[in-house]
C-alpha cells in the first residue's frame, strides 16, 4: 500500500513558487506571440493551419497538404481545437494560449513526482521547486511545449501518468493512457514500457521479480494501453505507406543538410547520442546548466549519512523510465520509420529524468551545506537564517541562468510581414492555388487561408503516399519557374491549376538558388535550374512585369491567367 503524505505549508509554498515561474515564462512567450497580428509558431504552420476549416469548411478545397496534416492529427487534439473554435477562439489564437495551460499542468505533476521521490519532511518541497523550474527552463530554451502541437501534450500526460503510477492510483493511470492515445500516441509506448518493467522489483538498477499486486496493476495498465492503441494499429491511411529505411537512404532529404536530415554515417557520436532525429538527444536533456547536477546524484547516494539520502523512495522510477525509453528507441531504429523517429522515445523522457535527478542532487547538496555550516552556529535562528540564505541563492541562480540566453524564451515564431498580400489573397476565391519557391509561401496557408502548390515547411517525407506526389510537384515547380520556355511554364500552370505565382527579390538570383537547403534535394533538377538561370532570363522573369497582379515591398504576385494568354 502506497503511503500518501499529508500536505503542509511547505508544500503549498513550493507549489506556488513553481506555478509562478511557469506562468512567468509562458506569459512572457505569449506576449511575444501576440506582439504582431501575423505571428504563427513554426510547427503550427503544419499542424494548425488546416484547422481554420473549423471556421469555414470551404477552405483549402482539394488541397493535399491540408488533407494530409488533418489526417495525421490525433483525434483528441483536433477535437480540442474544434471545441475551442466553437467557443469563439480562433485556432491560431488557441495555439498561442495552449502552452500556458499545458505548462501549469506539467508543472503540477513534475512538482508532485519530486515529492513522491523525496518526502516533504525531508526537503521534498525544495526538490519539487527545483525540478519544476529546471523542466520549465529546459522546455522554454528549446522547441518543447511552446508549439501547442500534439507533442506538447506528451509532458503533461506522461508526467501525470508517472505521478499516479508512483502513487499506484490505477484508474487515474488508465485515464492518462487514454489521454495519451487521444493527444500523442507515442506517450502510450513509454508508459506501457514503464508498466512492463514495473512487474520487476528494483534494487538500485538491478531488477527482481515483482509482487502479485504489482503484476496485476501493470497487467491492467498494459491491457488498457493495447486497447487504446488498437484504433491506430488497424486504421489505414490514404497517405500510406510509411517510408522505409531503404527509400529514405536514397533521398537527399534524409542525408546531412537535408530538410529531414537523419542518416549520418560520418559521425556515429552525433547519430546515436547528440544529433537530431536519430539520437538519444543527451545534450538537449542537459539544459539549463543546473541540470548537469544529475551526474552528482550517483556519488551523493553513496553517502548514507547525508540528510535526505535515507528518505529517498521510488528511485526505481529512474531505471524503469530510462530502460523503457531505451527499448523503444532501439526498436524504432530497427523498424525505421514504422514507429516514427527514434529520438521521440528518448529526448522527452531523458529531460524528465534529468531534471528530477538534478533536483534531488541539488537538494542533497544544499542540505549537506546547511548541516556543515550549521554545526558551527549555536542558535536555531542562525541555522534558519543560513537555510533561507542558501536556499534563496540557489533559487536565484536557477532563475537567472536561462535569462543569459538572449533568445529566451524560445518561441520559434514565424512572423508574416505582408498584410497587403494576405488581404488581397483572402479576397480571391477559396479554391485558388499559389505557386512559389519563396519562404513566404509557407505563411500563406496560415495568414491568407489559401492553398499552395508546395513549400519547404510542408515537405514532411515520412508517408510516401503524401510525399511522393508532393516531391514531384515541388520538382516540377522548380523546373517551371526557371524554364526558358514559356510553353513549359504554361503547361505547369495548367496541370497544377495555378492561379498566382509569388516571387521575391531573390527569386532569380543564382547564388540564392544555389544555397537553398530545401531545393538542393532535387538533384539533378536543381543544378539544371541554376544553369538555365545563368544562361538567360527565364520565361517567368520576362513576363513578371506584364502580368503583375500585386507588388508589396519586395514581393511580386503574378497573375497566371495573364501568363497563359501570352503567345
Amino acid at each position: 500500500m502506497v503511503q500518501i503524505e499529508q500536505r503542509n505549508t511547505a508544500y503549498w509554498w513550493g507549489l506556488g513558487a513553481s506555478f509562478a515561474i511557469a506562468l512567468f515564462y509562458s506569459l512572457w512567450a505569449l506576449k511575444l506571440s501576440l506582439a504582431h497580428p501575423f505571428i504563427v509558431q513554426d510547427d503550427a504552420r503544419q499542424h494548425v493551419f488546416w484547422m481554420q476549416r473549423f471556421l469555414d469548411p470551404g477552405l483549402f478545397p482539394n488541397d493535399p497538404i491540408a488533407d494530409y496534416f488533418q489526417s495525421v492529427a490525433p483525434w483528441g487534439y483536433s477535437k480540442l481545437y474544434q471545441l475551442a473554435t466553437a467557443l469563439g477562439i480562433h485556432p491560431l489564437l488557441m495555439n498561442k494560449l495552449l502552452p500556458s495551460v499545458l505548462g501549469l499542468v506539467m508543472t503540477y505533476f513534475c512538482y508532485g513526482i519530486a515529492i513522491e521521490l523525496l518526502p516533504l519532511s525531508s526537503g521534498g518541497a525544495i526538490t519539487g521547486v527545483i525540478a519544476s523550474w529546471l523542466l520549465n527552463q529546459n522546455l522554454w530554451l528549446q522547441d518543447g511545449i511552446v508549439s501547442g502541437t500534439p507533442k506538447s501534450f506528451l509532458y503533461p500526460t506522461l508526467l501525470a501518468f508517472l505521478y499516479f503510477f508512483l502513487r499506484r492510483s490505477l484508474w487515474p493511470c488508465l485515464v492518462m493512457l487514454l489521454l495519451q492515445a487521444l493527444f500523442y500516441p507515442l506517450g502510450v509506448f513509454l508508459s506501457s514500457g514503464v508498466l512492463a518493467l514495473a512487474c520487476l522489483r528494483w534494487q538500485g538498477w538491478r531488477p527482481q521479480w515483482g509482487s502479485g499486486v504489482d503484476i496485476r496493476f501493470c497487467a491492467m495498465g498494459i491491457g488498457t494501453a493495447i486497447a487504446v492503441l488498437l484504433p491506430y494499429i488497424f486504421s489505414s491511411s490514404a497517405f500510406g505507406p510509411v517510408i522505409d529505411a531503404a527509400q529514405a537512404r536514397a533521398l537527399p532529404e534524409f542525408q546531412m543538410g537535408g530538410r529531414s536530415a537523419f542518416f549520418n554515417d560520418a559521425n556515429p557520436w552525433d547519430f546515436w547520442l547528440n544529433g537530431g532525429r536519430s539520437s538519444l538527444r543527451i545534450s538537449a536533456a542537459l539544459r539549463p546548466d543546473g541540470t548537469y547536477a544529475v551526474f552528482l546524484l550517483p556519488i551523493l547516494l553513496r553517502f548514507k549519512q547525508l540528510t535526505g539520502v535515507q528518505a529517498l523512495r521510488n528511485l526505481s522510477l529512474f531505471p524503469q523510465l530510462f530502460f523503457a525509453s531505451l527499448g523503444w528507441f532501439f526498436l524504432a531504429h530497427i523498424t525505421l520509420f514504422k514507429l516514427h523517429l527514434p529520438s521521440r522515445y528518448s529526448q522527452h523522457s531523458l529531460r524528465i529524468l534529468g531534471v528530477l535527478a538534478a533536483a534531488i542532487a541539488l537538494t542533497l547538496l544544499l542540505q549537506a551545506l546547511q548541516t556543515w555550516l550549521g554545526n558551527s552556529l549555536i542558535t536555531n535562528r542562525g541555522r534558519q537564517a543560513l537555510a533561507l540564505i542558501s536556499t534563496g541563492l540557489l533559487l536565484l541562480w536557477l532563475f537567472i541562468v536561462p535569462l543569459n540566453d538572449s533568445k529566451f524564451p524560445r518561441t520559434y515564431n514565424a512572423q508574416g510581414s505582408y498584410p497587403e498580400l494576405y488581404r488581397f489573397l483572402q479576397q480571391q476565391p477559396q479554391d485558388i492555388r499559389i505557386a512559389s519557391l519563396s519562404q513566404e509561401a509557407n505563411n500563406l496557408p496560415s495568414f491568407a487561408q489559401r492553398s499552395i502548390v508546395a513549400g519547404s515547411e510542408y515537405a514532411i517525407p515520412y508517408h510516401w503516399g503524401y510525399y511522393a506526389p508532393f516531391r514531384q510537384r515541388a520538382l516540377s515547380l522548380l523546373m517551371a519557374q526557371y524554364s526558358l520556355d514559356l510553353a513549359e511554364l504554361q503547361s505547369f500552370i495548367q496541370a497544377e491549376g495555378v492561379d498566382y505565382w509569388l516571387l521575391d527579390e531573390q527569386s532569380f538570383n543564382a547564388d540564392s538558388l544555389g544555397s537553398d537547403r530545401w531545393l538542393k534535394a532535387f538533384l539533378p533538377s536543381h543544378a539544371q535550374a541554376i544553369q538555365q538561370l545563368q544562361t538567360g532570363a527565364p520565361a517567368l522573369q520576362q513576363y513578371q512585369d506584364r502580368c503583375l497582379a500585386l507588388q508589396t515591398q519586395n514581393l511580386r504576385l503574378i497573375d497566371t491567367n495573364c501568363l497563359l494568354q501570352q503567345p
